[in-house]
């Protein structure tokens, strides 16, 4: 069975970016699994947490369409859809 998998940016915050994946069959639309995994941007000398550059999080906005969850802190602002 030929599997489709789809990977995207569903959330970004402060420091941190969540991926979502999606596997489906490649005929068919039924939804074999999905997963999420939280990556957080540290400092290699210190391996603390430190701010997304505005370039990444720019090219996450316009790539993700009004489809991103963004948390700044204690702000949350909801994907248009």
């Amino acid at each position: 069975e030929v599997l489709v998998i789809q990977c995207r940016i569903a959330e970004i915050g402060r420091t941190s970016f969540t991926f979502e994946f999606f596997v489906s069959p490649k005929r068919g639309r039924r939804l074999i699994c999905w997963g999420r995994t939280v990556l957080v941007l540290v400092e290699a000398a210190s391996l603390k947490p430190c701010p997304l550059p505005e370039e990444f999080r720019r090219g996450v906005r316009e790539f993700e369409q009004g489809r991103l969850l963004e948390s700044m802190g204690s702000e949350t602002q909801n994907p248009v859809i």
